[in-house]
Order: structure tokens, then sequence, then C-alpha cells
């Protein structure tokens, strides 16, 4: 048994060789230096070629996609059509660019059309010059007109809420929001950074620059130039030492400016309120239903505390007219008004406030004389006298 089991060294070599062979193999067809294809892998290929072979082509009218017919311009529905805009201007190659300047200046001149107006009303036309020329007559353009004001708003407006175009026309009511978006791009290209203070500030310090320049170094003990380009006064530092950079700008002239800004802006604020309550009101049909009844007063004698008040304060606008006390009292006559500065004339110092209106009116300060009215002050000034003369007989 151990005999049959037990191999040759022979055999053991030529086993060992057969199994280094193998592995030598397949190293290197794993390593993709040689290519070794067994048996199995043209066999695979091929079932892979069969299977797209028998595989079905889709052809005929059950696989082609149904094309819808084409409709024409004419045809379509246009309620249907999400773009619903309508087209006011497109260029046309028979219209030279002088007949187009020509046309438009005189719809801009002599009948108060915009470019855009003007282009409309020639498109209406199909680019007929002369159609669109004696129509410019019939119809009156709709203004678009900004004021200062408005403009001044807008900019305070677009510094507030920025884009924000819904807000900007809470400030302006008047406007819609085509034409902010409008006056903002026109705006945009047009304004200026600089302050008027720096635009002056730059065209002095030109000026003494060039002063200096031609003085032949004479005003050097003067002026000193500056390496930004600001004129300095060594003796005197005025409006010429400001520098004509806006972030150089004095401390003093920077804190007014931004004091005008914010009180323009309060303006603008305030106008903007007032607009507003003043459509509200004419909204709601005026302020008619809101007036007081004017029913008529009846006649009190007696005086409140309020009633004294604006009494003594009548005295001294009105000074002795009494007629227009009683006007102002409401619930009093002329007579009222007499026997209350007779009455009160010392309690409350009428005297002196009759003296502060004769002295705004005539500026000259006299002694009020006694009125006839005052019989309260003429019946003291009897008895005193009568009680005086008794006194001496005795």
């Amino acid at each position: 048994m151990v005999s049959a089991n037990n191999k040759s060294a022979g055999e053991l070599k030529d086993e060992k060789k057969n199994r280094s062979g193998t592995n030598a193999h397949s190293i290197i067809g794993s390593n993709g230096h040689l290519t070794a294809v067994s048996s199995s892998t043209p066999a695979a290929g091929a079932g892979e070629d069969a299977e797209k072979d028998e595989a079905p082509k889709r052809v005929g009218k059950a696989y082609q996609a149904e094309i819808p017919e084409l409709l024409h311009s004419s045809d379509e529905q246009l309620e249907r059509c999400p773009e619903r805009a309508q087209l006011v201007w497109a260029p046309n190659s028979s219209l030279y660019e002088h007949q187009l300047e020509e046309y438009l200046w005189l719809a801009k001149d002599k009948y108060g059309y915009n470019a855009e107006q003007a282009l409309g009303m020639l498109f209406w036309h199909r680019h007929d010059l002369e159609r669109a020329t004696s129509d410019l007559a019939n119809f009156t353009p709709l203004p678009d007109e900004w004021t200062t004001e408005d403009k001044v708003l807008f900019e305070q407006a677009f510094m507030f809420h920025g884009k924000t175009f819904t807000r900007i026309r809470q400030m302006l009511p008047d406007k819609s929001i085509a034409q902010l978006v409008k006056y903002y791009y026109l705006w945009k290209k047009t304004r200026q950074k600089n302050s008027l203070l720096d635009k002056h500030c730059k065209k002095h310090a030109a000026q003494l620059a060039a002063q200096s320049a031609l003085g032949n170094g004479k005003n050097e003990d003067l002026m000193a130039i500056a390496s930004s380009g600001s004129v300095f006064s060594k003796n005197n530092v005025g409006p010429s030492a400001f520098s004509a950079s806006h972030g150089a700008q004095h401390p003093i002239i920077k804190r007014v400016e931004n004091e005008v800004i914010a009180l323009k802006r309060q303006v603008q604020a305030n106008k903007a309120e007032l607009s507003y309550l003043r459509t509200r009101v004419a909204a709601s049909g005026g302020i008619t239903d809101y007036r007081p009844s004017c029913a008529a007063l009846r006649l009190n004698a007696k005086w409140s505390n309020d009633e004294l008040l604006l009494a003594v304060q009548g005295v001294r606008q009105y000074g002795r007219d009494f007629k227009a006390l009683a006007e102002i009292i409401g619930n009093k006559s002329e007579n009222h008004v007499r026997s209350f500065f007779a009455t009160y004339r010392k309690r409350y110092n009428l005297d002196q406030a009759l003296r502060e209106w004769e002295a705004q009116n005539s500026g000259v300060q006299q002694d009020p004389q006694p009125m006839e009215t005052d019989i309260s002050t003429s019946q003291r000034g009897s008895a005193g006298a009568s009680t005086s003369s008794s006194s001496q007989r005795a």
C-alpha cells in the first residue's frame, strides 16, 4: 500500500513542472502582458451576439411618433398663449435712419410725443411715415412729467427702499410701476455722485492752481498745492482748503450736509403722508360729514373758568372790541363782555392788558378812558365823593 501510494521522484518533478506552467499562464493572463483566450471565452461572446441578433427591431407604424399638423399663426388661439404682450415697435429695413430721426424730432418737438409713443404710432401704420405723421395730431400723448419734487422724492425713496418699486410707489402714488422703472434707468445714467460743494471746491482749486502756475513762484508763501490736488492757504484756511474728494470733506460741512439731507428726508416723508391722507379723504367723500353742525348757541350770563381765561386773552388780542370778543367766546353777548370787563377789571389786571394792546397797535401807551358801561366804578366813585363831602361838613 505504501509503495503504491508513493510516487517516484521523476513523476513528482513532472507534476511540479505542470503546476508551475499553469500558474505562470494564469499570472501572465491576469497581468495583461500576454492575452491567452480560454476555450470558454469565445463561446460566451458568440452567445451574446446571438442574443443581439435575436432581439426584434422596432420598425413600422406602431413604433413611430405621431406628429400633429402644423398650425399657422392665424389659426392659433391667442387666449391660450401664456405670453400675451403686445408688440409696439419692430424695425423695418425699408426705412432709413435719417427718416426715423426726422420723424422722431417732429413728433417730440411739435406734438409732445416721446420716442416710444412715436415709434408705436409708426408701427401701428405699418411703417408708413406719411400716414403716421398725419395721424400724430389726432391723439394727445399721455404726459410723463417729473417735477423737481417728484425727482427728489424718488431719490429719497430709493435711498430708503432700494429697488423695491412697490414701496417707492407708496411715496409716489401718482406714478405707476412702469413709470418708476423707466425713470430709474434714466436717472441711473445721469446721476452724479459729487455734491455741489465738491464741484465748486474742485473748480476753485483748479483756478488757484492756474494762478499760482502763472505767478512763477511768487505766491509760494500764500498757497501750497497738496498732492491730492486740493489747495490750502497757509495764512487763512477757508473754503478753498476743503478737499475736492467727498471722503476728505471738512467735518463741519459734512455734518451740515447730513443735517440738510435728514431734514429733506423728513420734508419728503411729511409730503408723502399728506398726499396719502388727501387721497384717503378724497376717496371717502371729503370732510363734510365730519364737520360739526352749526346749531344756535344759547346765551349764558354765567362765566366758567375757561371762558374767563379766553376773555382775558381776547382783551390782549382785540382790546376794547367787545363784539369780536363775544363772537370768540360764542355764548356771550356784547353786553355780557362789557359787564365782564367792568367786574373783573382789577382782578385780572385788564388795564395792563389794554396798555399792551395799545402799545402794539398804536405804539403809544395811554391810560384807558372811563367807559360808559362801567357803572359799578362810577357809582363807587360818586359814593366815595359823597362820603368825603359829608365828613368835611362834619
